[in-house]
């Protein structure tokens, strides 16, 4: 079953989108936490948007500036913060760089520093990071589809390329 979208695509309606997901990440935050041990949990990190758009190609966008970083939740200890901020761009970036890729996950080489952590909407490239890995990929997923940002189909999509276990409730059975 396909969830609605609960906003228009446009403009008009850009930053009231951005402001819900931003409002909507720390509680997810919590609740990806509670799945995980007391070494793992993690209370904030950063938020990257790239606004995909038609009159751009993905590679292009790539880049430019993310249209938006962000601070979620508590802060962090400078050096962590540091990594995190520019862990989220590159991040988004590879994702885009991927153009059939759903998720980050799918060009994840931690030897080089690449992790996953980003996903693709209809409509934006969003990044997080500052949790850890598998957490960061989990609170954007949940964010998007509580939010109506993402369907159910693209949820699949994304929990099978990266098999992430704190997106197994959304494996549907075939």
């Amino acid at each position: 079953r396909q969830k609605k979208r609960r906003f228009l695509k446009g403009g008009e309606n850009l930053r009231k989108q951005i402001h819900e997901i931003e409002l909507a990440l720390p509680e997810q935050i919590r609740l990806v936490n509670d799945k995980l041990q007391a070494s793992d949990q993690r209370i904030g990190g950063y938020l990257a948007v790239y606004r995909l758009r038609p009159d751009r190609t993905e590679e292009r966008i790539a880049q430019m500036p993310p249209f938006l970083v962000v601070s979620v939740g508590a802060t962090m200890i400078p050096e962590r913060a540091e990594r995190s901020f520019r862990l989220c761009q590159e991040k988004g970036r590879r994702l885009l760089l991927n153009p059939g890729h759903v998720s980050s996950w799918e060009s994840r080489n931690p030897e080089e520093g690449q992790f996953g952590g980003a996903i693709r909407t209809d409509d934006y490239a969003l990044s997080f990071s500052g949790l850890i890995e598998t957490a960061d990929e989990a609170v954007l997923v949940e964010t998007c589809f509580s939010l109506g940002l993402i369907s159910t189909l693209l949820v699949e999509r994304i929990a099978r390329a990266s098999c992430n276990p704190l997106l197994s409730h959304f494996f549907f059975s075939d």
